[in-house]
């Protein structure tokens, strides 16, 4: 499926504003202003790799953070079944009437973030979201699909921790 022109510039906009939120934020560091763990102070070789570690922490964590919000906007803005989720713990839902399923999806950027604490993390509050669903008689006769949708990489690529989210009972 190809993108249209309104699809393709919600995107762009997306990820250029993560890029561009990033520098400016980056640009307003000061390390005056931020408290400094004193291991690091002792584990630095010099001012420099301290200065450096503390740039690099601060762009790759808001980076990071930021990026699921926005791999989360371009999946509303290019899907054609998953609308962001009413459903708490889910981040996008979607239904087919057709074969009656309910689909309930956490999203994750790649194939290495997700470890042990979160896969249950995730397993959990998915099927938390299944069980809330089924108390307030939503689903009667329906499957509900619980995904890990994650934006890149390759299922050679998943953790161990991803693969066994589906064999994952909670």
């Amino acid at each position: 499926m190809s993108l249209t022109q309104e699809q393709r510039q919600k995107v762009e906009a997306a990820l250029a504003g993560l890029v561009k939120n990033a520098f400016t934020k980056l640009r307003s560091a000061s390390l005056a202003a931020r408290p400094v763990d004193p291991f690091l102070v002792l584990v630095a070789r010099s001012p420099r790799d301290l200065a450096e570690f503390i740039v690099w922490q601060r762009l790759e964590r808001g980076v990071v953070t930021s990026l699921g919000f926005r791999l989360e906007r371009v999946a509303r803005t290019v899907g054609t079944v998953l609308r962001s989720s009413g459903v708490a713990e889910a981040d996008l839902e979607g239904t087919d009437e057709v074969l009656r399923r309910r689909y309930l999806m956490k999203v994750k950027s790649g194939p290495d973030t997700v470890n042990k604490t979160m896969a249950k993390g995730i397993a959990s509050s998915l099927q938390e979201a299944e069980n809330r669903m089924n108390r307030d008689g939503d689903l009667a006769g329906w499957v509900v699909v619980k995904m890990l949708g994650m934006c890149y990489g390759q299922p050679k690529h998943r953790s161990r921790w991803v693969t066994d989210l589906g064999k994952r009972s909670v």
